[in-house]
Parts: structure tokens; sequence; C-alpha cells
């Protein structure tokens, strides 16, 4: 049976090159449980919320998904509290 696994130093050159040619391979902006600013610039505010999830085309911030591109059009993600408010001005 086959696994998810972590691409790692020990992962083969091969096996990456696969994953990278057949689309397999993504990198995500954030981990899991990790605290994170959303911005919402209409309002001009930033929030903290923990990531509670991650996919491909979008991201769960403390239980509510929201896509990508309706997080850049409200204001953004960001690891602190300073690029957020940053990012507003």
């Amino acid at each position: 049976m086959k696994r998810t696994e972590k691409i790692t130093n020990t992962t083969s050159n091969e096996t990456f090159n696969d994953a990278v040619r057949f689309e397999r391979a993504y990198m995500f902006p954030f981990t899991l449980n990790e605290n994170v600013w959303i911005c919402f610039r209409e309002k001009q505010r930033a929030v903290s919320v923990f990531v509670t999830d991650i996919s491909i085309k979008g991201i769960q911030l403390s239980g509510s998904w929201y896509t990508w591109d309706e997080l850049e059009k409200s204001g953004g993600v960001y690891e602190s509290e300073f690029d957020a408010l940053r990012s507003m001005s």
C-alpha cells in the first residue's frame, strides 16, 4: 500500500522529478495550526486566525474556507501582524 510521503533530503531525485512532472508536488505557504493574520482592506483591520486546513484552491482559516482569489482581493494572509498592517497602508 502506498501512503502520502513528505519530500525530504533523502527523497530520490527520480521520485522528486516524477512528482513535479505529474503535478503532484505543491508548496504551501503556511503550516497547519499556525497563527496567521488575514487582512480586510475595506474594513481597515487585520484579524488573527489559525490555519486549520490547506488545499490547492484555498485555505481554511479558523474554520472558514477562503479561495486564494478571495483572499487576494480582500487583502491577503500574512505571517505577522506587522506585514498585514503594512500591506493595508
